[in-house]
């Protein structure tokens, strides 16, 4: 006779999401990101180097209630390609939001589970990244207010 079964769903205590997230910032940051998505854009078709960065879509696709690193907003999308070619890092998501008539370009690394991993994985990044003249300041966010930026900026 075939038994049936009720799925059983799992519960995490916050401080389980929070080891959880401890462990996923790690591995994203210690070896090639385990977070990144593999679908991402080459916005470097012209150059031997070859860069993928997930674009606007990507982001829309994410939990709205997790968190990212913001790292820096340009006014072109040619800074940021240079910017990112500069790292050895990966998991880069970008879109572009319009601020005064003018198109800015937002970098941003990482989907976090919650913010407290986001936090962590800010000040881990802050060691890595590579091409500021000055220490960037890093700003988590929650996904829901990048995807309500992307909602009010035609994308490319």
């Amino acid at each position: 006779m075939l038994g049936l079964h009720r799925q059983q769903s799992i519960r995490f205590s916050s401080s389980a999401w929070r080891g959880l997230g401890a462990v996923f910032v790690l591995l994203s940051l210690l070896s090639e990101n385990t977070l990144a998505a593999t679908s991402g854009e080459n916005i470097n078709g012209e150059s031997d180097t070859q860069i993928n960065i997930n674009d606007a879509d990507w982001l829309m696709k994410q939990d709205k209630h997790s968190y990212a690193i913001q790292i820096v907003t340009l006014s072109s999308a040619k800074q940021m390609v240079d910017l990112v070619n500069m790292q050895s890092l990966s998991g880069f998501a970008r879109f572009r939001y319009k601020s005064d008539n003018q198109l800015r370009y937002v970098l941003i690394q990482g989907v976090y589970v919650t913010s407290e991993a986001a936090e962590t994985g800010s000040q881990l990044l802050l060691k890595k990244l590579q091409g500021f003249n000055e220490t960037p300041t890093l700003w988590v966010r929650e996904l829901i207010s990048i995807q309500k930026s992307i909602r009010t900026t035609l994308q490319n």
